[in-house]
């Protein structure tokens, strides 16, 4: 009997683990997708690996924040090089983008191995790109005489900094979105706007990097967002559908 009221407790955690991991994936996703910038998150979802690594051998701690931090640098660095090698190099997007993306992740295990060599550090493959969500409940933390998994805390953390985000550039985020010529008109720089929103995709990935995986996180991204936006022309409702969608 206590087995089974264990495996249930699990279950819902995995669920909650789930829903809080797509729906905050969502949010940047939905910008990405109205700035045609989709594969942009594939690539920040990788490119995020040195930061990662960085902010590990400086901090020599696992803590969510330093991570996060050495994320959203490193996802605003992958920004600027895709730009600069753009106009620099006189290449594509795509192009670009493929530079980045293999340079830096390619640095970045460099990073995890030298780090390896002093502390033990564990880069499964098999976690880096499918996750482990199933085992998420079993790392925990004490929350009022509870036992609540750390990514709960960590996925409500990135959740709730993309809402302040979001809702407090709403204005800002909508103009630069849709018409960034305007947007610099108007003073709102919008390749300020990009950058942020580069540093919130990477801050969001690395919060799901240890549930979902590197895959996983461009699809929680993506879907959620290209179906509310067959559904809805307006940004406020296309970001609540997004959510609602990924969640369920």
């Amino acid at each position: 009997m206590m087995l089974a009221d264990i495996n249930i407790g699990l279950h819902v955690w995995t669920i909650i683990v789930g829903a809080l991991c797509a729906a905050a994936c969502a949010m940047p996703g939905s910008l990405l997708v109205l700035r045609r910038m989709s594969m942009m998150g594939d690539a920040i979802s990788h490119t995020v690996l040195p930061g990662i690594a960085i902010a590990f051998m400086l901090t020599n701690s696992r803590a969510a924040l330093p991570m996060l931090i050495g994320a959203a640098v490193v996802g605003v660095v992958t920004a600027l090089l895709v730009e600069l090698i753009q106009r620099r190099g006189s290449t594509d997007t795509g192009a670009a983008m493929g530079i980045v993306f293999t340079t830096l992740f390619a640095l970045g295990i460099i990073l995890i191995r030298r780090a390896a060599s002093a502390d033990h550090v564990d880069l499964d493959p098999g976690c880096v790109l499918y996750g482990a969500v199933e085992l998420v409940p079993l790392d925990t933390r004490d929350f009022l005489g509870h036992q609540v998994p750390r990514a709960v805390f960590n996925l409500s953390l990135v959740l709730l900094l993309n809402l302040v985000f979001v809702a407090g550039l709403f204005k800002e985020l909508l103009v630069s979105t849709f018409d960034p010529a305007l947007s610099d008109t108007l003073g709102i720089r919008s390749r300020w706007m990009n950058l942020l929103l580069m540093g919130m995709v990477a801050m969001t990935a690395v919060a799901a990097f240890e549930s979902v995986g590197s895959i996983l996180v461009i699809a929680m991204m993506i879907v959620p967002a290209a179906t509310a936006q067959l559904l809805t022309d307006r940004l406020s409702t296309m970001l609540g559908l997004s959510c609602l969608v990924a969640a369920v």
